[in-house]
């Protein structure tokens, strides 16, 4: 079936299913009609008006007995020292001490070592020497250079390098 277009007075064809909503050629012709809909039913801004909620924001509650009040904490919130374990990339498990307010974590690792050999030299990383990363233990951790900890762990990723290639081989 063919109508003409109610903006521009074209001809357009449609479908006799849409015969109640066709009305425009284009959709270029509906959007020029729906701002207009819109300036005549006052739903969009004109220069000069202020939305109301602009004026009322300020002193807004919409409900007070669950709003954050100034000098609440949150219920997350845990004291310094907390002890939190968590996974990192590789799947290994590592031990995070808050070490300050108001969000300042650090590896336990790093704290323990820094309480008993002074501050971590730049460059350096902690190492467990057992490999376990949970085994805080002065005794099983040592300062390395990225390149001499990259060295010192070559050996593991060999292994698992080699096994990934046979299983795709296979």
């Amino acid at each position: 079936m063919e109508k003409p277009c109610e903006i521009c007075g074209t001809i357009f064809y449609f479908k006799p299913s849409q015969l109640g909503r066709a009305k425009f050629c284009s959709k270029r012709c509906l959007g020029i009609s729906n701002g207009a809909r819109q300036k005549a039913t006052g739903n969009v801004f004109q220069k000069g008006l202020v939305p109301w909620s602009k004026t009322h924001a300020i002193g807004m509650h919409l409900s007070p007995k669950t709003e954050f009040k100034k000098g609440m904490r949150p219920v997350n919130v845990v004291p310094v020292g907390t002890v939190k374990i968590r996974r990192c990339k590789g799947g290994n498990r590592r031990a995070y001490v808050k070490v300050a307010e108001p969000n300042i974590w650090k590896l336990r690792a790093v704290v323990v070592w820094e309480t008993t050999h002074g501050p971590l030299p730049s460059g350096h990383l902690v190492h467990h020497r057992d490999r376990n990363s949970l085994n805080d233990d002065p005794m099983n951790l040592q300062a390395m250079t990225r390149v001499e900890h990259l060295e010192e762990h070559r050996q593991d990723f060999r292994p698992r390098r080699a096994r990934a290639h046979q299983t795709i081989r296979a």
